[in-house]
């Protein structure tokens, strides 16, 4: 195996770009990755097992080949996820054509520590594995190497507004960056789901959650915010986006119709997303901006 690149990793998770605050632009700072990967902590960042952070390492580095990215994070509304992983076992029938392990969504006691995990991928639904663990990463990997595109595109297309999966918000939190965003995300979803009829019951399929950043130094309260499966990733947010961010997404509703691109959300804090390079992640952005 090969030894960890701890380079190639610091750039995949760096949300700070260029040293120089004078060169820095928001949109396409984001490293072009075709797979998010976020391993789900039983408890708090602060108090995680180290058996977490290897598995997150030997995982990382099996899908360096596939531009994959993989994450911790902390989900603390347990019927959030729960009601995330059985609304994405309703898209099975697109997965299954891709020979799935059967054990996929089966619990294993064993002694060897596991972790549930949800896998992002360009223009697919949310995926849950359960019980990821270092030593079945060889058979993980292929299984996941079959969702990225273009390997196998979706069997299924989502008009705008037919989608009626999860939608996953992960708030970007180190030191003092991102509690104050993540604590306003949580209530203003809270909020939105005690409303009547259909508008409380969509806003039940919200996952919030945070991830550890590499952002160091910046301004105070500002931090990034990562949606899936839309794939985009915004900075430069404070606490009193958190309507706005939810507003966005109500108003441009996942879509994965061929010949059909998504405009990006809340244009003024998008750094880019998942499936585009760089440069893309720049062109996209300015020929956004000059549509009249």
């Amino acid at each position: 195996m090969r030894p960890h690149n701890l380079r190639h990793f610091s750039r995949l998770y760096s949300t700070k770009v260029f040293a120089d605050p004078a060169r820095e632009t928001l949109a396409g700072t984001v490293a072009h990755h075709n797979l998010y990967i976020v391993l789900r902590t039983p408890q708090p960042m602060h108090t995680l097992s180290p058996l977490l952070l290897f598995l997150r390492m030997d995982l990382q580095r099996a899908l360096i080949p596939l531009d994959g990215i993989v994450n911790l994070g902390y989900i603390e509304d347990n019927r959030a996820w729960t009601l995330s992983e059985r609304l994405c076992r309703s898209y099975r029938t697109d997965l299954a054509s891709h020979d799935s392990p059967d054990d996929v969504f089966d619990d294993e006691l064993e002694e060897e520590e596991r972790y549930d995990a949800v896998v992002f991928t360009p223009d697919r639904p949310p995926l849950h594995l359960r019980g990821v663990a270092s030593s079945d990463i060889e058979t993980r990997v292929p299984y996941m190497t079959s969702l990225v595109p273009p390997r196998w595109p979706p069997s299924r297309r989502f008009a705008p507004g037919e989608y009626d999966g999860p939608v996953h918000i992960y708030v970007c939190k180190d030191g003092g960056h991102g509690g104050e965003l993540l604590e306003a995300l949580k209530e203003e979803v809270k909020r939105r789901q005690s409303q009547k009829g259909k508008k409380g019951q969509g806003w039940k399929r919200v996952v919030v959650g945070e991830v550890p950043s590499a952002h160091m130094g910046g301004d105070k309260g500002v931090t990034d915010a990562l949606i899936f499966p839309h794939g985009e990733w915004l900075g430069k947010l404070r606490t009193e986006h958190a309507p706005a961010i939810l507003d966005a997404l109500s108003a441009q509703p996942f879509t994965n119709l061929k010949d059909k691109t998504r405009p990006p959300l809340l244009p003024e804090h998008w750094r880019g997303r998942m499936g585009m390079t760089m440069d893309e992640q720049r062109v996209f952005i300015d020929q956004y901006l000059k549509i009249p």
